[in-house]
This record gives C-alpha cells, sequence and structure tokens, in this order.
C-alpha cells in the first residue's frame, strides 16, 4: 500500500501545482483583459467629450464676437446721446451673467 501512496501525493501536488499555475495565467490573462476594455471605454468617452466640446467652443467664441459688436454699438449710441447733452442709462448686469468670469 504505501508503494501507492508516494506517487499518489507527487501526483496530487502536481496537480495541485498545475492548478495554481493555470489559476495564475488566467487571471493575468483576465486582467489585461479588462484593463484593456478599461481603455477602450475611456478612449470612447475621451472622443465623445472632444466631440461634444468643439462644436460649444465655436459657438462660444461667435457669441463672444457678436457680444464685442453689440457692445461697440452700445458704446457708439452712447457716445450719441452724450454729443446732444443726453446722458445715457448705465448698464446694469443682469442676475444670470453675474460670477461667470469672462
Amino acid at each position: 500500500m504505501e508503494q501507492f501512496i508516494i506517487p499518489a501525493v507527487i501526483g496530487l501536488v502536481g496537480v495541485v501545482a498545475g492548478a495554481l499555475i493555470t489559476n495564475w495565467f488566467q487571471h493575468k490573462k483576465v486582467k489585461s483583459d479588462i484593463e484593456l476594455n478599461d481603455a477602450e471605454i475611456n478612449e470612447k468617452i475621451r472622443v465623445t467629450c472632444v466631440g461634444l466640446i468643439e462644436p460649444l467652443s465655436k459657438k462660444i467664441a461667435a457669441l463672444e464676437v457678436e457680444l464685442q459688436d453689440w457692445k461697440d454699438c452700445a458704446d457708439a449710441r452712447a457716445e450719441q446721446l452724450r454729443k446732444v447733452n443726453i446722458i445715457p442709462v448705465p448698464f446694469k448686469s443682469s442676475k444670470k451673467s453675474k460670477g461667470i468670469d469672462a
């Protein structure tokens, strides 16, 4: 009976070691797959955000140009009023635009 115990123990140790090594390799593979998926998701989010931000940036730039045109027009009108001795009403900012840094 003893002659079968030693090979059985050696076989069991080999099977357990093989299972542990296989598990370790599978864990590394799954972990790298998860990291790759996370990287792909992050890239998709980045591309989407850039795609949303770019048109908004263009719109903001256009609105800033238009706002400057309105300010120039208002200054010209105020100057016309001053030339005929009329004091223009000072501009008061609305509550919506307060606290926004320009």
